[in-house]
């Protein structure tokens, strides 16, 4: 398990493309969900994810903190977040969205945010 980490951190690093973040950020999420639905019962899960959807709504429509948030994942390639381009052709380390590679920084891109 170890080597198939450090085989996903290395690809993340090499190649910070949207495709690769949500291919990471799937393969992440599948791991997080497996262990809760290992040890969480049915009734603590539903009321997890109805608090869960309530504090979101609030985040994103009410404060915007978590919209805050989300730029700033982005710029970090973190696979946290779920791309998805407005154009085929869309890439990150094209239009510069790739921090800290070669000194390179810039802000999300109107392409990855569909503004």
């Amino acid at each position: 398990m170890l080597a198939l980490a450090l085989v996903a951190t290395a690809i993340l690093y090499r190649f910070p493309e949207w495709y690769i973040i949500d291919s990471m950020g799937i393969l992440l999420a599948a791991g997080v969900a497996s262990i809760f639905g290992i040890s969480l019962a049915i009734i603590p899960v539903l009321i997890l994810l109805v608090l869960l959807a309530v504090y979101d709504a609030i985040a994103v429509y009410r404060t915007k903190h978590m919209i805050t948030l989300a730029e700033g994942v982005l710029t970090e390639r973190a696979p946290i977040l779920f791309v998805v381009p407005r154009r085929r052709d869309y890439s990150f380390i094209k239009e510069g969205v790739a921090i800290g590679r070669r000194g390179r920084s810039a802000g999300p891109s109107s392409s990855a945010w569909g503004t």
